[in-house]
């Protein structure tokens, strides 16, 4: 996955791995002194 801001790629890009069918997945993007970040997490609440 790769953050897009204005046409440009914006940080590096996010390599979610092999996704499990029926599990849940959260992108976040935060803020970071060199830029935004991609952030990946499984929901583990949601099972």
């Amino acid at each position: 996955m790769q953050l897009v801001c204005a046409n440009a790629t914006v940080g590096a890009p996010l390599n979610l791995g092999d996704l499990k069918a029926g599990e849940r997945y959260s992108v976040l993007l935060v803020p970071s002194a060199t830029g935004p970040r991609l952030l990946s997490a499984t929901d583990t609440l949601s099972n």
